[in-house]
């Protein structure tokens, strides 16, 4: 099973949201992440593919997109960050 790393900016990001439920269900499905690594998007704006590099995933979780990598040879999920749907594109 793949290790779960976050990063501050995906913190600082949870950190904003305002319902404990949001942030649960967040949470909840970045847990589903070790199972399904393949379960997010490589469909990125051209923005986010800019900051975080063409190997990112998006993961929705309404109203918000979590983003993330797997480093496959690391064994690792980096959790890189969270937006608002409204704002990521």
């Amino acid at each position: 099973m793949p290790e779960t790393q976050y990063a501050d900016q995906f913190l600082e990001g949870t950190s904003a949201t305002e319902l404990p439920s949001r942030r649960l269900e967040v949470r909840r499905r970045i847990e589903q992440l070790a199972d399904f690594l393949e379960i997010g998007s490589h469909s990125l704006p051209g923005s986010i593919a800019k900051f975080y590099g063409p190997d990112v995933r998006k993961l929705v979780v309404k109203p918000f997109i979590v983003f993330y990598r797997f480093v496959a040879n690391g064994g690792v999920v980096d959790v890189l960050g969270l937006v608002h749907q409204c704002t990521a594109w």
